[in-house]
């Protein structure tokens, strides 16, 4: 499990989609929250996660599972309430490695990820900014 942090404009989801691309060289099951013209990744929603909703089919073992803006879906600020509302999926998140499904989420800010989610985060990639530098008058090289 990974987590991409970056200001906005910087690349987050330019690397997901990036990344998805790569990955699929190496895996049939690749799940993506955001609608990526390929026909080898499937779209899911946090929902799908939620071991105790069983309308809702869990992705199999050994895939990748992409989440842009995670944000949207587990709100890190109130991380009480989250518990309530996203118990059923606490198991996956934790158990995510043992099954070999591996996850990488974005957010614009280290606390608006899930403490749950950070605190197992295997690495957080910073993506550099891709805007280009603006030069100041009172600074010298």
């Amino acid at each position: 499990m990974s987590v991409i942090i970056g200001k906005l404009g910087t690349g987050k989801t330019l690397l997901l989609t990036y990344l998805s691309q790569t990955i699929k060289l190496l895996t049939d099951e690749i799940y993506s929250n955001y609608p990526l013209e390929d026909d080898k990744v499937k779209i899911l929603t946090f929902k799908n996660l939620d071991f105790t909703d069983r309308t809702k089919l869990v992705p199999p073992d050994d895939n990748v599972i992409l989440f842009d803006e995670s944000y949207l879906y587990i709100d890190g600020t109130s991380s009480h309430d989250e518990k309530k509302v996203h118990s059923g999926k606490i198991p996956w998140i934790v158990l995510a490695r043992h099954f070999g499904n591996r996850a990488l989420f974005t957010a614009q800010r280290e606390g608006m990820i899930w403490n749950n989610i950070r605190q197992l985060a295997s690495g957080i990639i910073i993506p550099i900014s891709l805007k280009k530098p603006v030069a100041k008058k009172d600074l010298f090289f």
